[in-house]
């Protein structure tokens, strides 16, 4: 969870404020306070916005909000949740027996101090909602961020758990996709919440404490992780410690979700708030662990829907050098990957390896070889029509797997001009890529390539450059981006900041991409 943004808080905004008109955006089904979505569903969610409002249901990642409540918001799980025959109610009041008598889940993310607490009264009634069958989803996250630890753990402690005041920080980087804070999880215990689960990422999270057996520890750390405790009294920004191991302090594996039965009903703490949130759903199998936990707190196996209406892109990681979930790096694509997924239309899938199921496959700066399998599973996506994208930097025409990949997808292609010197003036994009319209780009090189068809390329004066060219390959389209600087961090910045002029042409230049691969499918 990154807290660069501070406490702000993100004012609940109706839905049809979200819509974005000239993207074709739609919100589907809203519950405002105290109100509805699917009622005659069998499995009913009451989502808790009386001790927490900051990420929920109506606040979702579209073209014109920012800020970083907004690109952490809930409405792509719950859009999701309604698909699958789920429904649900946010209600701004005190929970009573009542109230809760009327669900079968009960949802509360991540509390914080700007809301009241939980009186007494709310805590009894939650346990005893958990004891004649309910099921409870908690959402923490590290260090006690907003003093959430200290608010959730009077509830957490009736079911024998802790929220602790650590951040899980993993030294390796064969397990932290990102600095210490982001994790990379692989070790799942033998569970229903766990089914089909390779590996879920958190964007910095907490650990949880169990006082009793009973309790199912369903994600660990590695063994080199650590806790980092944050002191308040330091008053280091982002609740965050010091990003080292001191005296005192917990080594791995740390427990970083919960899953317990308690009376008739079932219990699941989660200690990330962002790994469900619209921005990393749909990185590796977080998705999939969001329904797996709906799932078994409401004891049934309704179909887990993909949300079809939409054009489903899948983005390899294994073979990244310059994954969707690097944020760092100036050359990786966090912000791209983002980008894309602001768009209403499309959901991008960044995922661990090649599987079929999508209707296109982009492949964003290969590093590693990909495998026999691998390349038969791309000639299959372009015999069946869909179109596969590889997207190169300035330089990677050196990098053996981006060239063999190259070669495999056009054969026929040869790459002059300069790459190291690049041109910062805007310049107008054209080419059949571009459903007829144009965009601006800044910090682009002098390009050419040969073989197939012009794909988008840039006129400055009498010349032309290339920024994509198109292939018939393998029965079907294969499209080379030969540059991108304009879409990678470096260049894009911030996933939360407002986006200036250029950057969100770019934006628009990356949603027309994905909008001409769907015409064409």
């Amino acid at each position: 969870m990154d807290r660069r943004h501070g406490r702000a808080a993100a004012a609940l905004t109706p839905c049809a404020v979200l819509a974005v008109a000239w993207l074709g955006a739609s919100c589907g089904p809203w519950a405002g306070p105290n109100g509805s979505a699917n009622p005659g569903s069998a499995v009913r969610i009451l989502v808790d916005t009386w001790h927490s409002h900051k990420q929920n249901p109506t606040i979702s990642l579209n073209p014109d909000d920012y800020g970083y409540s907004r690109m952490h918001g809930y409405s792509r799980l719950f859009r999701h949740l309604l698909l699958s025959g789920y429904g649900y109610d946010l209600v701004a009041q005190p929970l009573t027996d009542t109230l809760l008598a009327r669900y079968q889940i009960l949802f509360i993310n991540l509390v914080d101090d700007t809301r009241p607490g939980f009186e007494a009264s709310e805590i009894d009634a939650i346990e005893a909602f958990v004891a004649r069958g309910g099921g409870l989803l908690i959402i923490t996250d590290h260090s006690n961020c907003y003093h959430s630890a200290q608010i959730i753990n009077p509830v957490l402690a009736r079911f024998a758990l802790r929220a602790t005041y650590y951040t899980a920080v993993e030294r390796g980087p064969d397990n932290a996709i990102e600095g210490g804070g982001w994790l990379n999880i692989t070790r799942f215990a033998a569970h229903p919440v766990t089914e089909g689960l390779r590996r879920v990422s958190f964007q910095t999270g907490g650990t949880i404490e169990a006082s009793s057996n009973d309790a199912t520890v369903l994600a660990w750390s590695s063994e080199n992780a650590f806790g980092d405790f944050w002191n308040e009294s330091q008053g280091t920004p982002g609740y965050y410690g010091n990003w080292r191991q001191d005296s005192g302090e917990p080594d791995g594996p740390l427990a970083l979700a919960v899953a317990r039965e308690w009376g008739q009903g079932r219990v699941v703490v989660v200690t990330d708030q962002n790994v469900f949130g619209d921005v990393w759903l749909h990185y590796a199998d977080n998705y999939r662990f969001a329904l797996n936990a709906f799932q078994w707190l409401g004891r049934d196996r309704l179909p887990a829907e993909e949300e079809t209406l939409r054009f489903r892109v899948l983005t390899d990681e294994s073979s990244n050098g310059s994954r969707a979930g690097r944020k760092a790096p100036a050359d990786g694509f966090y912000t791209f990957y983002t980008v894309l997924n602001r768009h209403a239309d499309f959901t991008v899938h960044a995922d661990y390896g090649l599987t079929e199921g999508y209707d296109a496959l982009l492949l964003l700066a290969p590093a590693e070889g990909l495998s026999a399998a691998d390349l038969a599973l791309i000639d299959a996506y372009l015999a069946t029509g869909r179109d596969v994208v590889l997207i190169l930097n300035e330089q990677q025409r050196q990098v053996d797997a981006s060239r063999a990949l190259l070669e495999h997808l056009a054969g026929d292609v040869k790459i002059t001009g300069a790459t190291a010197s690049r041109v910062v003036s805007a310049a107008a994009v054209h080419g059949d890529g571009m459903l007829g319209e144009t965009a601006t780009v800044e910090s682009w090189c002098r390009i050419r390539a040969t073989g197939g068809r012009p794909w988008l390329w840039i006129e400055d004066g009498a010349e032309r450059y290339d920024i994509a060219r198109a292939y018939d390959s393998h029965g079907g389209r294969a499209i080379i981006y030969f540059q991108s600087a304009f879409w990678r961090n470096a260049f894009l910045g911030d996933e939360s900041a407002v986006p200036t002029h250029a950057q969100r042409e770019a934006w628009r230049l990356a949603w027309l991409m994905l909008q001409t691969m769907r015409r064409a499918g």
